[in-house]
């Protein structure tokens, strides 16, 4: 295997999606220096999804074991670049997706199986093509892929763009390569991160005039309420010497934490899909000849800029944005170099991609 050149799904898709990144990223090797909040919450997400199948954890231990992976992850800074109220709302939003997820999916998918993140690498005969997939999960006797994301958006036609969907395609392609299988199907979930940030409180609290100190512990979102505690105090505080006041703060990460919990349990249908997905034969075999036909191009053809919806997240934005005699100091200051060959194929069935072999027995 040494002498083939690997190449990974990402590389493939990096290449599709804009040659100036692909060659930035890959052909040059540049890797931000610090990751996206957005990469933060899909990774932590992914992560304890994957322990939970493992684990078979109750809702209280998911939530536990998520704060206690967050406060692990803070303390050896890999939230450095998060202020600390950035980071306790990004917990509270862990937690909320989390607990959201086990509520409608994993307590009554009934799943018999789950085996977690499963590397592929097809052999296209000059090259080998590597990913890694979620997981597979075994329902009702059968096998399914099982592709979980957690997006910002999500809608009717992003369903339907899954029909067109090349990861989808791709992992299709390697399951059926391993199992001899032309007829596997998968499900695609999708957990919607929340729009909503900490709230601006304003309440009404009954306080000491002289001390400020809180004479009830409740706060009222109505005055008139904060009027009647007062006149029932009034009755049962000696030489009563409060006052009603009038305060603004940010909600408290506990209170956000719960708000986005109970949202995400009464409206799970706004935050969750799971959709079944699956390929003809002829889509496998477009799959197959455009791989074949995009890693003919890397490294032969000269890359360019691509402008797109993609841009939206790109590492290399503010660096593509920049002029020409800028871009070098950018990629020095914001980027760090990494080696860019991959490891060898240690351990990873390697399979022939082509679909004699796939079905084989079904001819």
């Amino acid at each position: 295997m040494a002498e083939k050149r690997v190449i990974t799904y990402s590389e493939f898709r990096s290449w599709i999606t804009c040659r100036q990144q692909h060659d930035w990223a890959y052909a040059q090797g540049f890797r931000p220096k610090e990751s996206s909040r957005c990469i933060m919450i899909g990774s932590v997400v992914h992560r304890l999804i994957e322990q939970l199948y493992k684990e078979k954890w109750d809702l209280s231990t998911l939530q536990a074991k998520a704060r206690e992976y967050l406060l692990y992850g803070k303390s050896q800074g890999w939230y450095a670049d998060m202020t600390d109220e950035e980071y306790q709302a990004d917990r509270a939003v862990v937690v909320a997706m989390l607990t959201g997820y086990h509520v409608h999916f994993f307590q009554t998918e009934g799943f018999q199986a789950y085996l977690p993140e499963m590397e592929f690498a097809l052999d296209f005969g000059d090259f080998v093509l590597t990913g890694k997939i979620d997981g597979v999960v075994k329902h009702q006797g059968k096998y399914f892929l099982h592709e979980i994301k957690t997006k910002t958006m999500w809608g009717e036609d992003d369903r339907q763009m899954l029909r067109m969907d090349d990861q989808v395609s791709v992992y299709l392609l390697a399951l059926m390569a391993k199992w001899q299988n032309p007829f596997l199907q998968g499900y695609y979930t999708v957990m919607k991160k929340p729009s909503t940030k900490p709230n601006l409180k304003k309440e009404y609290r009954v306080v000491d005039k002289n001390t400020g100190q809180l004479l009830c512990d409740e706060s009222f979102r109505l005055k008139s309420d904060a009027q009647r505690k007062e006149k029932e105090l009034r009755g049962t505080i000696e030489n009563y010497n409060g006052e009603i006041v009038y305060v603004e703060r940010i909600e408290s990460p506990q209170e956000y934490e719960e708000r986005l919990i109970n949202d995400y349990i009464n409206r799970s249908e706004f935050y969750f899909d799971r959709q079944v997905i699956s390929r003809t034969r002829e889509e496998i075999q477009d799959m197959i000849e455009k791989i074949r036909t995009v890693v003919s191009e890397i490294g032969v053809l000269k890359p360019y800029r691509s402008q797109g919806i993609h841009c939206g997240w790109c590492d290399f934005r503010e660096v593509c944005m920049s002029g020409r005699e800028s871009r070098n100091l950018a990629l020095q200051y914001y980027f760090q170099k990494k080696e860019t060959k991959h490891e060898e194929l240690n351990g990873v069935e390697v399979i022939q991609a082509n679909l004699d072999y796939i079905y084989r027995k079904a001819v």
